[in-house]
Parts: C-alpha cells; sequence; structure tokens
C-alpha cells in the first residue's frame, strides 16, 4: 500500500506526500484528523493494515529528530531537536516560556539568530551552549525530519532495519507499541504487595517500633551495570509535579539525566512512581541493561 512505504520515509511526512492518495486520506480521516501521523493512535478496532502500520512508527520515531530552521514546527520540551546523542531532547528543567513553548520563541527573525540572553536563562549551560551552536537558515525555512539511522541522514530500510533491531529483541511480545508496554509496566506496579503507610504508623504508635533513620549514601551498582536513581516532588500550591533520572555507570559516571515537570498534584507514592517509570524508559531508550 502506498501509505505503509511512504511512512518509513520522513521526508514523506514532512512534505505531507501522503495526502495526495485516497487511501492516506481515509487513514487521516480516520486515525489521526487532528494531527500528523507521527502523533497518530491505534484507535478502537483498528483495521490490521492500519496495525502494522502504526507498529511501525515507533521505529520512524526512534530513528528520526527535528533540524531547526524557524522552529515553527518544533515543541521545546517534547521533541527531539538537538543534536546530542542518545535522547536528543532537552534535559533542563521545564520553565514558563509562553504558552506556546516552541523553538521559534528563542529565534529572533529580524536577525535570525538565537535570542542569546533567553536561551542562557532558561537552559542549563552545557544545553545552552548546544542551542546557540545550531546554526539557522537565513531565509528560515521550514523546519524538516531528519533520518539519524546512518552517518548520511538519509532513510534506507536497511538502516531502519538496524534502528528496529534492538528494539524488537527486547520486546517479549513482538509489537513496537510503547503505549502496550507501558501499561503491562503500569499494572505490574499496582500489583505489587505492599505495606500500605496505616500500617508503618500502626506498627509505631501500638507496637512501640522506633523509626530510625539509617546511614543514606550511593552505592555502586555490580561492574558493566548501571543504576537508576529518582525522585520527585509536588508543588501544591502550582497543581503540578515533577520528577528527575539520573544514570550512572559502576564507576560512578553519569551516562544521562533528564527531568520532567508533571501536569497535576499527585501524592508523594504516586509521584514516585512516574519517576520510576521515566528512568525504566529513558534506560530502555539509551538500550542500558
Amino acid at each position: 500500500m502506498e501509505i505503509e512505504h511512504n511512512v518509513w520515509d520522513p521526508k514523506s511526512i514532512l512534505n505531507n506526500n501522503l495526502q495526495s492518495s485516497l487511501i492516506a486520506r481515509i487513514y487521516k480521516a480516520k486515525y489521526f484528523p487532528y494531527c500528523d501521523i507521527l502523533g497518530a493512535k491505534l484507535g478502537c478496532n483498528p483495521s490490521y493494515a492500519w496495525r502494522s502500520i502504526y507498529n511501525s512508527l515507533e521505529v520512524i520515531k526512534r530513528g528520526i529528530r527535528w533540524r531547526v530552521r524557524n522552529g515553527k514546527m518544533i515543541h521545546i520540551w517534547e521533541d527531539k531537536w538537538l543534536p546530542t546523542p542518545i535522547t536528543h531532547k532537552v534535559c533542563s528543567p521545564q520553565q514558563d516560556i509562553g504558552d506556546f513553548p516552541m523553538v521559534s520563541s528563542l529565534i529572533n527573525e529580524e536577525i535570525r539568530h538565537w535570542k542569546v540572553d533567553k536561551v542562557k536563562r532558561h537552559f542549563l549551560p552545557f544545553e545552552a551552549e548546544t542551542i546557540l551552536n545550531i546554526p539557522l537558515s537565513y531565509n528560515l525555512l521550514e523546519d524538516s525530519i531528519i533520518w539519524m539511522g546512518n552517518k548520511q541522514g538519509v532513510f534506507s530500510v536497511k538502516s531502519a532495519y538496524y534502528v528496529a533491531l534492538p528494539f524488537v529483541e527486547k520486546s517479549k511480545v513482538g509489537e513496537c507499541s510503547i503505549g502496550d508496554s507501558r501499561t503491562r509496566l503500569w499494572k505490574k506496579v499496582w500489583q505489587l504487595q505492599l505495606p500500605a503507610k496505616e500500617d508503618y504508623k500502626n506498627a509505631i504508635v501500638y507496637n512501640h517500633v522506633k523509626q530510625q533513620s539509617p546511614d543514606v549514601g550511593w552505592a555502586a551498582p555490580p561492574p558493566k551495570t548501571y543504576k537508576i536513581n529518582v525522585d520527585g516532588a509536588t508543588a501544591g500550591a502550582l497543581g503540578k509535579s515533577s520528577v528527575g533520572v539520573v544514570i550512572q555507570d559502576s564507576g560512578g559516571m553519569v551516562e544521562a539525566a533528564a527531568c520532567k515537570v508533571l501536569n497535576g498534584d499527585y501524592d508523594a507514592a504516586v509521584t514516585k512512581a512516574f519517576a520510576v517509570d521515566e528512568g525504566i524508559w529513558l534506560a530502555k531508550e539509551m538500550e542500558l541493561h
């Protein structure tokens, strides 16, 4: 089918070549009427063809990132647009940059240059330097999607195979749907038999159990393995929560770090569960064991 062939081509996604065929317009009307194909959901009672296309999207998402030109199509916090390894996403703490936090808000269109003061104000020093070193087009053309599966930046089935292979090998069910995998993860979390806070309180009050604070310190994981440290916090007045993740190797070197703001004032247990979830998926994205 034409849409299934073209969905593997990032250039087709950007140039909207998919809209030229009747079958593509039918799929768009049914499965992703209000977004592009990369933001599509599986939907209810999907056809076999659409399910196959949808499962291939994860490979495409893992192998592409945005190339900044005018920045109007790129979300600062959610999209992959930095020329950095691993996630290609911003890891600086999210800040209020306005109602539409697009990369274009960081660009001075009159002089075709980054807003240096704004970038340095809202991003960590090393990330601000990375952003300011991204060259901008003089004509500020539309942002483009580039393929990261090979050094040439040109999509090929062979390069897509190598992008997909580690992901498929780690999948126990043979499908590439992160949503399904994340659902299974959360089901396992909620099925854990953990003592409630009331049990601890009763043990302290009625059984005269002393609550001791053990010495806390970072312990290195075994050689050739990685350790994920996470934490979460809430800001009740703002109605938001936040989580942070740091992944270190056995020598204590930081392999990756990430933070995320959650729209919701969750209690401590739920916030930390979100932090664990974020840590697991960062490790999966980095293909760490």
